[in-house]
């Protein structure tokens, strides 16, 4: 049976899987909030794929990447190669060269702000760790004011409101160097990275995500060699996408 990695969003965390229910309870979940500080983005690439293949050596896997974290799924499924037997993207973030995509995305302050300078970015990470403690609240609905789809419903719900203003305030403490490093390199190009990837892929994505725009969805089916089907859920947005995915995928 293969052994399944779950690839976490951002400011998320592996706690995104406690939204699911049971799903994914057995799956490893790599936090990258705040592993290997000292490296940068390549580097730490490679630090993730020994994590990866230290845990399951010479074994099957399936990699899942959620939002920012499909571009960490496709970097060690490329540099696992026949290891991993399948890849599923949720709500995926696509490399902003194969589009337009940017006007429409919820957190375009943060990739406007890192496409400018990393020091930018620092700062504006600083003011949104700032509120994460000092007014969660506040921050949450920041984040969630323009929910669509099935998200605003999520939004309502205590429990996932609790789950997402803990993991955002971890991934934004401690200077949030996982975040600032995985979303400066999001910004640069590195639609490259597409066709290295030889596993079959699925991608599922909400009709109605304004955090990663369903072109994105297609581009990525357009771009990657091995998709092997697309599920576009109507009425779904980016959280909720993830929610129906997994309780699929974990069944």
């Amino acid at each position: 049976m293969a052994r399944t990695v779950y690839f976490h969003g951002l400011p998320g965390g592996p706690e995104e899987l406690s939204i699911c229910g049971d799903a994914g309870a057995l799956w490893f979940a790599p936090d990258r909030r705040h592993d290997a500080p000292q490296l940068g983005f390549d580097a730490y690439c490679d630090h993730l794929c020994r994590t990866v293949s230290e845990r399951f050596p010479d074994e099957p896997m399936t990699l899942i990447g959620f939002s920012l974290g499909a571009r960490m799924a496709l970097e060690v499924a490329s540099s696992l190669g026949d290891q991993v037997e399948a890849i599923a993207l949720i709500s995926a973030a696509a490399p902003l060269e194969c589009g337009n995509f940017l006007p429409d995305m919820a957190g375009r302050p943060v990739f406007r702000a890192a496409r400018i300078s990393p020091s930018l970015l620092k700062m504006l990470c600083v003011g949104q760790s700032l509120m994460a403690r000092r007014s969660p609240d506040r921050l949450f609905d920041a984040l969630f004011g323009s929910a669509q789809g099935d998200d605003r419903t999520l939004a309502m719900d205590p429990a996932f409101r609790a789950t997402v203003q803990a993991m955002t305030a971890n991934a934004l403490s401690l200077g949030a160097v996982g975040y600032r490093r995985e979303v400066l390199a999001y910004v640069a190009p590195w639609r490259s990275l597409l066709p290295c990837v030889t596993a079959p892929v699925t991608i599922w994505h909400g009709a109605e995500d304004d955090w990663a725009p369903v072109g994105m969805a297609h581009a990525l089916a357009d771009t990657l060699p091995t998709v092997q089907s697309l599920h576009l859920l109507p009425g779904q947005s980016h959280y909720s996408t993830l929610v129906a995915a997994l309780r699929q995928i974990g069944s």
